[in-house]
């Protein structure tokens, strides 16, 4: 029998579509001072892991596929770690408040060059300088970004200086350009912001995150070199290129993710680059 302390809540699944009800308990959701509960779905409503977010009305918001892609070693001399502009309180608030899909979402976009307005709701109001102090930070000396954090109650999407291509809300999306987070691959994501997650944002993994995004940087300018040099292209010249150059390994994932960078980052041409059958199968074992 089910308690009269679960609810019954609809999901769906993000990986086959497949929907049903799933029982969660009523009190963690109404006592998670995040807004947002998360939880992950085993196996119930069909054979994939995931997870959904879950508001205070007990709808689900936004599901997400478990699904992490290795990311490899970094590619250069890290140093000392310079001093970052928050304190600990800082990195208690962003643990508190965004959310690993969040988070995803705007690093796919920056990574993309693809415009990102981020709003907040009036009981996040107050974090929208600590938002681009945090993402500032991490971006600093990479990827040229251009991004803008905003009260909801601010937000006019009318007036041209607030027309972003996408616009979201914690994990919901409002504006969607071209569908351009639609039924993406966000395994790298996933994998470069989970210790962020699983340590609270630590000053360390603020850190690490930082120097993985100056490695994403650095690669895909390599990746960029490669195509610009090679006359005949193939995903697996690819990686081989960058096994040899920075003693690294990645899959098939991890250079789809680059060659996206090389396409809407740099604007080059990345049609020619084709997979093989021996590489289809490796894909198959990178999954």
């Amino acid at each position: 029998m089910i308690s009269s302390e679960n609810i019954k809540i609809h999901v769906h699944c993000p990986v086959c579509s497949k929907t049903g009800f799933i029982h969660v308990p009523k009190d963690p959701i109404d006592k998670n001072k995040k807004g947002l509960s998360t939880i992950t779905i085993e196996q119930s409503i069909c054979d994939h892991r995931f997870l959904v977010y879950i508001d205070k009305n007990y709808s689900v918001r936004a599901s997400e596929k478990i699904d992490f892609v290795p990311v490899p070693a970094i590619t250069f001399d890290i140093g000392h770690h310079e001093s970052i502009s928050f304190s600990e309180s800082d990195s208690d608030l962003l643990g508190l408040n965004l959310y690993p899909l969040t988070l995803s979402y705007v690093l796919k976009c920056l990574f993309n060059k693809r415009d990102i307005m981020i709003l907040l709701n009036k009981e996040k109001k107050f974090l929208d300088d600590l938002y681009l102090r945090f993402l500032n930070y991490i971006f600093e000396d990479t990827f040229e970004t251009k991004f803008k954090v905003l009260a909801e109650s601010e937000y006019n999407k009318k007036d041209p200086i607030d027309n972003f291509p996408i616009v979201i809300n914690d994990v919901d999306i409002l504006q969607d350009e071209n569908n351009f987070l639609k039924n993406v691959d966000f395994g790298v994501e996933a994998e470069l912001v989970k210790t962020l997650f699983e340590t609270q944002f630590s000053m360390k993994s603020i850190n690490d995150l930082k120097a993985d995004i100056k490695n994403v940087y650095i690669l895909s300018e390599a990746a960029v070199e490669f195509i610009q040099k090679k006359k005949n292209l193939n995903i697996n010249g690819l990686i081989k290129t960058m096994k040899k150059r920075f003693k690294i390994e990645i899959n098939v994932r991890y250079a789809e993710f680059l060659l996206e960078i090389v396409k809407n980052y740099y604007k080059v041409q990345v049609k020619d680059i084709y997979k093989n059958v021996e590489f289809l199968k490796f894909k198959k074992l990178s999954k």
